[in-house]
């Protein structure tokens, strides 16, 4: 009698396991392929937006050149065609079909805008433009209600979560964790940059192939970034370009760190200032960014796979995708003014180590700031001006 409970029970288990946990894993296997479509199409409009940009600088100071304005069209027209043979074979779910026929469409239109944009009066070009406006809104709106309805993990998490509060326990001893919080507590309010990196560098050889190599690392580049002049004559480098180096090297090893969107947020805005300049007309080799940062994503996804409660990392896929691109038309120069000023300065700075999670607001300024722009040349006086700075 025993044996047949037990049978029975053996059984009413196993018929358990055998439906639940299917089902289970089918959910999550669900919504880890609804953010991956998701993600595929905010990258893609990401790379929509880069274009546009590039396009901005010859409607903004080469109106009046048509050759050169005519040469922006076609190179630019390329770039939205070869996105819109991958976003055409691009699979998605059924949810997100309407998102991608609406992305193909604003694809379409910027095309069509573009195309003989050198034989169209400012009127005409302006009308267009707030035409491209209504039809990425349109995209935006249907991207937003997935997302809403499939949120990652990550929004669960403390609204003052540091990654460096879990992870300081990597640390050997405790002389060492209070030898690097000291650091932090230097850059961070102090701003004594010296101090900092002789404590940093006196840890660095000790983790060195370690998970908290990064964290050291990283606060080591903060050190060089942010007292170029000091450290330039202490060390006889030129400390920009090894601070930028070590944020390079931790973006490119393709190994997944808590900091990669950090890593990646520094990298490009120190080196867009460095090597191509903040002005509206400097080079923002935005299609580059874009690539790197694409392969830092797959980095994070691929951790994922193995560490699917990780809400640090599911923040960081969601940070980096909303970054956005390095745009031109402000006051004072390119866009990449503010990233510096909010990661290198007092007056905008998130703090080293204090980077929280919050869902950034996705904008139209990538098309917005080309009216701006058609504004500020509706005479030939302004765009000979424009041309002129």
């Amino acid at each position: 009698m025993f044996i047949v409970k037990l049978i029975k029970a053996i059984l009413v288990i196993f018929v358990f396991l055998a439906t639940f946990f299917p089902i289970y894993i089918n959910v999550s296997l669900f919504a880890s392929e609804i953010h991956d479509f998701s993600d595929e199409l905010r990258f893609i409009k990401t790379r929509i937006e880069a274009v546009a940009i590039d396009m901005y600088a010859y409607v903004g100071w080469a109106w009046d050149l048509k050759n050169t304005l005519r040469f922006g069209s076609k190179l630019n027209r390329k770039e939205l065609q070869k996105i819109k043979a991958y976003l055409s074979k691009l699979d998605v779910s059924d949810e997100l079909g309407e998102a991608k026929k609406r992305e193909l469409q604003l694809i379409d239109k910027i095309i069509e805008v573009y195309d003989g944009i050198e034989s169209k009066d400012l009127e005409t070009v302006n009308k267009e433009f707030r035409e491209i406006g209504e039809y990425d809104t349109r995209y935006h709106k249907e991207v937003i209600k997935v997302r809403l309805k499939h949120k990652r993990g990550w929004e669960k998490l403390p609204a003052d979560f540091e990654p460096i509060d879990r992870d300081i326990d990597l640390m050997k001893t405790a002389l060492d964790k209070h030898t690097y919080l000291n650091a932090v507590q230097l850059i961070t309010w102090d701003e004594d940059y010296v101090q900092a990196y002789e404590a940093l560098n006196g840890l660095k050889g000790k983790y060195e192939g370690t998970p908290f190599e990064d964290y050291i690392m990283l606060r080591i580049s903060d050190c060089f970034l942010m007292a170029v002049r000091d450290f330039d004559e202490l060390l006889e480098i030129d400390a920009s370009e090894e601070g930028i180096k070590i944020l390079s090297d931790i973006v490119n090893k393709k190994a997944y760190s808590p900091l990669l969107y950090e890593a990646f947020h520094k990298w490009r805005t120190k080196n867009q200032s460095y090597n191509y300049g903040a002005s509206n007309t400097s080079e923002i080799p935005n299609d580059e960014y874009n690539e790197k940062l694409w392969q830092v994503v797959q980095v994070i996804k691929a951790y994922l796979k193995d560490n699917p409660d990780d809400a640090w990392a599911e923040y960081q896929i969601d940070a980096l995708l909303d970054l956005g691109n390095i745009k031109r038309g402000g006051m004072y120069g390119n866009s990449n003014a503010w990233h510096r000023a909010h990661l290198y300065s007092n007056v905008l700075k998130d703090k080293p180590g204090k980077i929280k999670p919050k869902e950034e607001e996705q904008s139209d300024a990538g098309f917005a700031n080309c009216l701006e722009f058609l504004k500020a040349v509706e005479t030939t006086e302004a765009s000979r001006s424009l041309q002129g700075e």
